[in-house]
This record gives C-alpha cells, structure tokens and sequence, in this order.
C-alpha cells in the first residue's frame, strides 16, 4: 500500500498518517511525497484508491497554517460522522473512493490541540478553557470523534477490498488514585487535635474509638495504599 501526500506541512501530514493508519490500524504502507503542493492525499494499492480532499492546510507554506482563521468554520455532518473540515460528501465506484472529509486533517486538528494554540483565552490559572473549545462550540465533547474517523477511514478501505488486517486492541482496566493527603498525622499535635475535634467537637464517639484504635496500633488511617 502507498501514501502520497503533498510536500507543504509534510511533517503535519506524516503525523497524521502515522497516527491513523499505523498506530490505530497498525497497516503496512510505503510513504511518497508529491512535489505538487495541491497533491490529493491519496491511499492506493494494486488497482485501487482512496482519495481525500485536503482542507485545513493552506496550499502553500507561505503564510503559517497557525492562525484563527483555519478554526472551523462551517462544520457539518455526514450521516453520523462529524465533519470539521472538508465537505459531507464521499463518492465511490469499484476502484476508487473520493472523501471530501478531510479526516487527516481534523484528526491532526485534535490530537494535537492545535487551537489551544492560536485561541488565547485562558482562566485565571492560565489554563486552556472547556468553554473556548470546538468541542463545546460545536457540541460533540463526548465523542471521541478521532475514533469514528478511523473507524470510517477502516469501512471505505474494507470496501475496496484492502489486503491487510486491522490491528486488534486489547483493553485493560488500570485505576489510578489522586492522593492529596497520605497521612491524617505528621506529629503528636495532629493526633490531640484529631481525637479533642471528634470527642469536643464533632461529638463523634465511634469516630474517637476508631481514631485512638489506630493510634494505639500506630496506624494512619489515610494510609491504605496496601489495600488500593
């Protein structure tokens, strides 16, 4: 299989491509640059091909591609797929497929939030808001749209016939734990105060036993990382 693309952004466009095809469908292709920088981005092997316009970068690198005016701008929908860039059409016959989604080109868009970049709104922890957001403005927060682009992209390449399988995920459940007070005590102090709040304060009598049991058994009671 072969991946033509155009020479400008060409580090932009191979990451795209390596994300997409190889990462998450782990295929086999050999990489071509065009020296034509209005090149389609095109997917081919033996007779077949799999053509997508290419929207979000400019033609040329004469001006950079990181400016507000490259933000979505009229997003729309092509069945159920959300389109960021491109237009909601594919055209097909036996041998060839042409997506006017430029689905490389939105996924590039997401994965490396790139309009955190060039959107200069922040909070007052100098953090990117959720609010500023495409996702937001466009309402699709709880899609993992980059998913249903490969997904989208595996359907057209399983209808003309691809030779390779698709990499298989396998999927494993790993918890992980914010721990902002490991310990209840750090002196003797800590511990007075801990039983005078319960008994005085709180008037928590179960509280207070459960607390002077672990102080006699020197035990924490924020300490349960052997049970986590």
């Amino acid at each position: 299989m072969k991946v033509s693309i155009a020479k400008n952004y060409a580090p932009e466009r191979i990451y795209g491509t390596t994300v997409l095809l190889k990462e998450f469908l782990g295929l086999n292709y050999q990489l071509e640059i065009s020296e034509n920088t209005s090149y389609p981005y095109t997917i081919s092997w033996e007779n077949k091909s799999l053509v997508f316009t290419q929207d979000f970068f400019p033609k040329t690198e004469a001006e950079t591609y990181l400016d507000k005016k490259y933000l979505p701008q009229n997003v729309q929908s092509y069945k159920d797929i959300l389109v960021l860039y491109g237009k909601s059409n594919i055209d097909w016959s036996e041998s060839e497929m042409r997506c006017d989604i430029d689905l490389f080109g939105a996924a590039f868009f997401m994965l490396t939030r790139w309009e955190e970049y060039v959107i200069p709104t922040r909070d007052q922890h100098e953090r990117f808001p959720l609010s500023a957001s495409g996702a937001w403005k466009y309402d699709f927060l709880q899609r993992p749209i980059v998913n249903e682009y490969v997904e989208l992209l595996w359907e057209m390449l399983e209808y003309l016939d691809i030779s390779q399988s698709r990499k298989k995920w396998n999927y494993q459940l790993i918890p992980t734990h914010d721990v902002d007070l490991p310990r209840l005590w750090w002196s003797v102090k800590d511990k007075i105060c801990s039983l005078g709040g319960s008994l005085f304060k709180r008037k928590n009598l179960a509280e207070f036993d459960l607390l002077s049991k672990c102080i006699l058994q020197k035990k924490d009671p924020f300490n349960t990382f052997g049970y986590l």
